[in-house]
Order: structure tokens, then C-alpha cells, then sequence
């Protein structure tokens, strides 16, 4: 007998989100590697002990951390995935019949209190302080590398800076981009201004890019000033963006530091000794050793690497040493005979690894916001997202 639906809703149920998630759920793993309550220690302060109670702190961190984990990377779509997943809801302490808040919550507290409070690079260093204290971090041996992402503005953008004019050379500008029409124009109301398909004037407009150079010295894209033309390797071409940069330990892959930096000059030299001075201040780590590759073979950075006792395992060029600090330069390239260096190298391509799920799986494959000091929030809360990753699996007992 072919069986049929019931269409027909119970009116009551008597059940719980905790019972309708499974116990293998990694929302629940994840929620236990870290005290979330700390959140709500650091952001008091901020909050005033009148007026309205507002959303939890440490639900919008949470609900902004599932986003990351997930490669939600729309706020509108994760307040969807939140209004229908269980899980979700388990893990922000929401209940059945709970609303939802606005996705523009997210825009107030990231302008106000999430960028005074700096809470997300202090909760980055709380789970990596977390981590050095239990005994799972020792950070004697680390790595760096770092890799361009695409910044969040498009190739139009991208125009002329502008120089200061007087009034005349102003006015005279003004005639020339304006030409007054001719009597048979002004007849027929004038010609429209080109467009490019859009079905809107002045939206999306037609720009010829062809044999006009584009220079970081000449040009800036007037939504994201910040951002710089760069090129992954030579060949390819140059699109504006932001470099990003890891210090891994070694041993336990975690993401000991991130920085962001603009696309240009040496980043990953200067980025480099930023994040070797915040280990040792925040967390009093100093390295034994530091593998990186070629891009790093730099006579300030190896006298920097010297000076804090650090032994450089950092691929050498090809090419033949300059006399520019040659002695300095020797002295590094002998570490690359060790057997230690072959171990640093090998793990120094983790990394890649780290950045190759960051971009695929987690967004990060473009920025989502715009100027320096904005889009550090996505490279902290991508590696975040992946240290309690990787602490979940540090925490559970091997099965054979």
C-alpha cells in the first residue's frame, strides 16, 4: 500500500534546538575551545547601563564567525542561513521563536564599538594567548609568507590623482570637458552621453583603458584609495588589492600573527618585522628559527633576524650575492645547508595551504570591505576562524 503525507501541522511540540542538533555537530566543538563569555568582560564598557538591552556581543561576533567558517560571505544571506538553520541558532543561544536582527546591526557596531573596543584583533590574541598557555604553541620554529587579495573596487575606479588648479585653470577644464552644443543640438535637446548598456545614464560608464599606463604613483581608485595595483608574478596582470600576511608555528599550524599591509614596495620585509615585534610584546615568543622563501632574502630584514637571535631559513636566490652586505648575506645562505632549513622549507608551504582554503573556502578570496583600516576585520577573522579549527582537532584524542 503506497503510503500518503500528512499534510497537517502539530499544533505543539515539546522539544528543544540542543536536542534537534546532532552531538557530532562541529559548532559544538568549536563552541567549546574558547570562553565566549571573555567578549561580553571586554565590551562592557562600551555599552551604557541605561536604555534599551541591545543584541548580545558575543552573538554578533559568533554569527559573524559562522560566516567565516562557512564562506557566507553576504551578511544578508547569513541572517537567512540563521532564520532556517538549527545549528546556527544552537550556536548564537537562539531559540525556536527568536527573531533574527537586521543584517545593517553588523555595519553599526563594526563603525562603533567593534572599532574602538579593537575586538577583533584582541580576541585573535586571546585564543593564540590561550593556546601558548596550555602548552599546544612553543613557537620556536615559524614561518611567513603572504599573498595578494583582490581589493573591493573594480578597474573603473581607478582614475587620474588630482592636482591642485586654479580658478582659471579650473573654469577653462570645465569648458573643455563641456563644450557648449551647436545650434542643431541645442534644437534636437543635445547628444545624451555615452553609456555603457546601462539602462541608467551615468551608471557603469564606458572607460577606454587602452594606451593609458596606470601607475600606483599616477593613479588611485577613487572607492578604495587605499588599495594598489600589484601583480601575483610577473606575466600577469596587475589588479588594485591588499597584501596579507601569516606567522604559523610550525608545529601546530596555528596563525601566531596577521597583517595587512598595502600592495606595494617590500610588504612582506616590513609586515614581517611588525609581527615578530607583537609576538614577543603580547605573547613573549621569540623564535628559534623562521622559514620563508626568496622574497624575504633581504639585507634589512636578515640583519633584523639577527639582531633578535633568530636563525633565517629563507630560500636564497639564484642569482649571485650583491656587495651590499655580502658578509650578512653569507651568513644566511650557510643556514641553508642545514638539515633544519629542509624541515623549514617543508613547513613553510603549509602556509599556502592555509591561504589556498582561506581564498576557496572562506572568502577571502576578495575583500569585502573598503581602506586599510577596514579590511584588517576579514584577514583576523578568517585566521581566527581557522586557528579553532585547528584547536579542535589539537583538542580531540587520536582513534586508531
Amino acid at each position: 500500500m503506497m503510503g500518503t503525507s500528512n499534510t497537517q501541522a502539530a499544533m505543539f511540540h515539546y522539544t528543544s534546538v540542543d536536542q534537534l542538533v546532532p552531538a557530532d555537530d562541529p559548532l559544538r566543538a568549536i563552541e567549546a575551545v574558547i570562553d565566549w563569555e571573555v567578549i561580553r568582560e571586554r565590551m562592557a564598557r562600551f555599552y551604557s547601563p541605561l536604555g534599551r538591552p541591545s543584541i548580545p556581543p558575543e552573538q554578533l561576533l559568533k554569527a559573524m564567525l559562522i560566516g567565516y567558517l562557512f564562506g557566507i560571505t553576504s551578511e544578508r544571506r547569513l541572517m537567512r542561513e540563521i532564520q532556517v538553520n538549527l545549528s546556527y541558532r544552537r550556536f548564537l543561544g537562539l531559540d525556536l521563536e527568536s527573531e533574527v536582527w537586521h543584517p545593517t546591526t553588523f555595519t553599526k557596531n563594526r563603525n562603533q564599538r567593534f572599532r574602538e573596543s579593537e575586538i577583533f584583533r584582541w580576541l585573535f590574541d586571546h585564543v593564540v594567548a590561550g593556546a601558548v598557555a596550555k602548552g599546544l604553541v612553543t613557537g620556536h620554529h615559524v614561518s611567513q609568507d603572504g599573498t595578494l587579495v583582490r581589493a573591493n573596487c573594480s578597474f573603473k575606479s581607478i582614475e587620474p590623482i588630482a592636482v591642485r588648479q586654479s580658478p582659471k585653470q579650473y573654469r577653462e577644464q570645465v569648458a573643455k570637458e563641456n563644450p557648449e552644443p551647436s545650434e542643431a543640438e541645442s534644437a534636437t535637446g543635445g547628444t545624451p552621453p555615452p553609456n555603457a548598456g546601462g539602462s541608467a545614464v551615468g551608471r557603469n560608464p564606458t572607460v577606454n583603458f587602452r594606451g593609458e599606463p596606470r601607475r600606483n604613483e599616477t593613479h588611485r581608485s577613487k572607492t578604495d584609495p587605499d588599495a594598489r595595483l600589484a601583480r601575483r608574478s610577473d606575466g600577469q596582470g596587475a589588479y588594485p588589492g591588499y597584501h596579507v600576511h601569516y606567522t604559523m608555528d610550525n608545529r601546530s599550524r596555528l596563525t601566531l600573527d596577521v597583517e595587512t599591509t598595502q600592495a606595494q614596495g617590500r610588504p612582506e620585509t616590513e609586515a614581517g618585522r611588525t609581527m615578530l615585534a607583537r609576538l614577543k610584546r603580547r605573547h613573549g615568543l621569540t623564535p628559534r628559527t623562521l622559514g620563508a622563501d626568496k622574497g624575504y632574502f633581504v639585507a634589512s630584514f636578515l640583519g633584523s633576524l639577527r639582531r633578535r637571535g633568530i636563525k633565517p631559513h629563507i630560500a636564497c636566490p639564484a642569482t649571485s650575492i650583491k656587495k651590499r652586505a655580502k658578509a650578512l648575506r653569507e651568513w644566511a645562505k650557510r643556514k641553508t645547508r642545514s638539515r633544519g632549513y629542509a624541515l623549514s622549507q617543508r613547513y613553510r608551504k603549509q602556509i599556502e595551504e592555509l591561504f589556498g582554503e582561506a581564498k576557496e573556502f572562506m572568502g577571502l578570496r576578495r575583500l569585502r570591505l573598503r581602506t586599510l583600516a577596514r579590511v584588517q576585520e576579514q584577514p583576523l577573522l578568517t585566521a581566527l576562524a581557522q586557528n579553532l579549527k585547528r584547536l579542535v582537532k589539537l583538542h580531540s584524542p587520536v582513534t586508531a
